[in-house]
């Protein structure tokens, strides 16, 4: 008695194999390997030792920490100081981006990563390499400079302002109109006394 190959298997000279990993069966009587479609991206498919899949969004790919190109048998890590990509197929459906992403990208200037999600650097620090994975990024502002959240670089105290490091805006000073611009421009930029030294 002959019996036909069922859904998510394929049968060459009278033996049944399974869809390998990374692939589904949506046709019965399959009889080439084929017949087994690669998984969709952001979504896995498993096989032996469990049954194998039978449909091409099987299972999400899970965590922000995973992602899953297209034809995966198990999700993969997203590597440190990376960041997931891809996904936003599953917003339109109302779900989160997040546990479906398709592959990964490396953390750019300005930014920091964790767990597969990019951050902006925060106000008072700046990131001036990729890859990095601190919330203080590349490091604190450097006295006389001021960073805004995303900074690259830290930004130059303008004249007649200071800061003392750390700083996501520079401190005015407040000076008299009648102070010259020249003097302003000579001024120290990294202290609170950089001010006072105007009126001497």
């Amino acid at each position: 008695m002959q019996i036909e190959c069922e859904l998510t298997y394929y049968c060459v000279d009278g033996i049944k194999y399974s869809c390998l990993g990374g692939t589904f069966g949506e046709i019965s009587a399959a009889s080439d390997l084929s017949d087994c479609k690669p998984c969709q991206e952001g979504f896995f498919c498993t096989s032996h030792p469990g049954p194998p899949s039978t449909r091409v969004d099987q299972a999400a790919c899970g965590e922000s920490y995973l992602y899953c190109p297209s034809a995966s048998s198990k999700p993969l890590p997203i590597e440190v100081g990376h960041y997931g990509t891809g996904g936003e197929f599953a917003a339109d459906i109302g779900n989160d981006p997040t546990r479906f992403r398709t592959s990964q990208a490396i953390c750019p200037p300005g930014f920091y990563c964790q767990s597969g999600l990019k951050h902006k650097c925060p106000a008072g620090t700046f990131g001036e390499t990729e890859g990095l994975v601190e919330t203080h990024c590349s490091g604190l502002c450097p006295r006389g400079f001021f960073c805004p959240e995303n900074s690259v670089k830290p930004l130059p105290c303008s004249p007649g302002s200071y800061s003392t490091g750390g700083a996501a805006e520079c401190t005015s000073c407040e000076i008299p109109l009648t102070v010259s611009m020249q003097s302003k421009n000579s001024m120290c930029r990294d202290d609170r006394s950089c001010c006072f030294n105007l009126f001497e």
